[in-house]
């Protein structure tokens, strides 16, 4: 198998590929199954005849139960880190729209999640552009 076939996927495989890891399919979290592939959990009715639990919630991609592990290789970054924008906006952002570029650049540094919620036409696509610029040059994936 080419292991770019496994890159950033979580396949169940017969056996580990080179360079490969595994993690369980099914983890137990607060005494509940979670699936690791859909992260959906797994009800209590959801078990196979002999009381082994599986996700129905992906079963059309293949069974995955508490015996099964799912195995990926990391995609290396393979993007070059640019040195300078590549983001050409010639407009203004209000003040509050910079104070709002701002905390969304500092989330983004810290790696913390955040939620910019605002309507349609507030300017959420270019308080976004000072973080996007930033992750850029940092060699992050941006999509």
């Amino acid at each position: 198998m080419d292991k770019r076939q496994l890159f950033g996927r979580r396949l169940p495989l017969t056996q580990a590929p080179t360079g490969g890891h595994s993690i369980p399919a099914l983890r137990q979290v607060n005494g509940r199954w979670q699936c690791q592939r859909c992260h959906q959990w797994v009800g209590p009715a959801d078990q196979l005849p002999h009381g082994i639990p599986y996700c129905r919630h992906c079963l059309n991609l293949g069974r995955l139960t508490t015996h099964t592990k799912l195995y990926t290789i990391p995609e290396p970054n393979q993007f070059a880190t640019l040195t300078s924008s590549p983001l050409r906006w010639q407009g203004q952002l209000s003040p509050q729209q910079k104070a709002a570029a701002q905390a969304v650049l500092r989330h983004t540094q810290t790696k913390r999640d955040q939620l910019l919620w605002a309507v349609t036409g507030a300017g959420k696509t270019e308080i976004g552009f000072p973080a996007l610029a930033w992750a850029l040059q940092q060699g992050w994936r941006v999509a």
